[in-house]
């Protein structure tokens, strides 16, 4: 990442921050610090992935690729309901840890960010964070278990 972009970056975290209402406890920098990182590394991740699905959407020779059919309703009707399965799965899996499962509803909500996940959870950062690896972990298991089907 250049330094204009790293620039920019650094902005759109602070902004981020302070649209959701983020406060900076003085006593306390490091958690400024984590909120802000765990901006950045978002920011920067949704952007390499733009960059890489832009990629993937020219041919060789830089010319707009040609782009994929719809898939059909009955393939649509098929796909959620091995999505609905795999949620059942993962849910079933997670019983009893409250945290993970907490994490998994706030990331089927649309909140991805483990910052905002933990603001809206009441909870530290640090925590989300284990329970976001404890989750990784779950669903790796229900990825498997999904080739059997």
């Amino acid at each position: 990442m250049n330094p204009a972009d790293a620039e920019e970056t650094v902005q759109d975290a602070i902004r981020l921050f302070l649209k959701a209402g983020g406060v900076a406890d003085p006593a306390n920098p490091k958690t400024l610090l984590d909120a802000l990182g765990s901006k950045v590394n978002g920011i920067a991740v949704n952007r390499r992935r733009k960059k890489a699905e832009l990629a993937v959407s020219l041919t060789a020779d830089g010319a707009p690729a040609e782009l994929p059919d719809p898939p059909n309703p009955e393939d649509r009707i098929v796909d959620d309901h091995i999505a609905r399965r795999a949620v059942s799965a993962l849910l079933a899996r997670l019983d009893g840890d409250e945290l993970v499962t907490s994490v998994l509803m706030q990331m089927l909500d649309g909140v991805e960010d483990a910052a905002d996940q933990a603001k809206a959870l009441g909870r530290d950062i640090h925590e989300v964070y284990k329970a976001r690896r404890r989750l990784k972990g779950h669903a790796d298991a229900v990825e498997k278990l999904m080739e059997k089907w």
